[in-house]
């Protein structure tokens, strides 16, 4: 069985790999893998369809990286958060008198 403190784990040791590169290589790898593993495809002949959906899930992929550690961050307890209320842009129904 597994323990709860090994099946939280960080989105650092989830997300290892290709699929979370940001450079011009690791994004070809990861779109080639798209269109071979997800869509089923062989690069030759895949449809205009097949390649806009890889590259769709190739730009998935990333924001989802990024969204798993945005989500790591705001887990923090020793999280502060600042905020800010502009007034002027608060909206409020005007009277207009004659």
């Amino acid at each position: 069985m597994v323990k709860e403190s090994e099946f939280r784990q960080s989105a650092a040791n989830v997300c290892l790999g290709s699929r979370s590169d940001l450079d011009i290589e690791g994004l070809r790898h990861t779109f080639r893998e798209h269109v071979f593993y997800t869509q089923g495809r062989f690069p030759k002949f895949a449809s205009k369809n097949d390649l806009y959906m890889a590259f769709a899930y190739t730009v998935r992929d990333q924001l989802l990286h990024r969204w798993i550690k945005t989500v790591e961050q705001l887990g923090r307890e020793d999280l502060k958060v600042v905020s800010y209320l502009s007034a002027e842009f608060l909206l409020a129904p005007i009277w207009k008198t004659t």
